[in-house]
């Protein structure tokens, strides 16, 4: 269940969100079905989406490390000062994005 998104988006008909607890992206149809669930690996959480790419089908997803056994304070801390562990995920996804980002 996925309580407080970090990141969100208007995809389609519904909603992509990604919780940094959660390990994973999620495209929300109204009324809460989950329409499809993107695990990242281990200790990668998600902070950001955005749909690009020529055709806006490509999900950019950026991810940094995130230790779950860690708490909030220590994996922020860990992200400000210690080494840069940032990436941004870029998979293709069925329905295009709509409207400016």
């Amino acid at each position: 269940m996925l309580r407080h998104p970090d990141a969100a988006l208007v995809h389609g008909p519904a909603v992509r969100a990604a919780s940094a607890g959660g390990f994973s992206v999620v495209r929300v149809a109204e009324g809460g079905r989950i329409l499809q669930r993107v695990g990242l690996a281990e200790n990668r959480a998600p902070f950001a989406l955005m749909l690009g790419g020529p055709d806006r089908r490509t999900l950019f997803i950026c991810t940094a490390e995130w230790h779950k056994a860690d708490r909030a304070p220590a994996n922020l801390e860990r992200l400000a000062t210690g080494p840069r562990t940032g990436e941004i995920l870029a998979l293709p996804v069925g329905v295009p994005g709509t409207g400016r980002p």
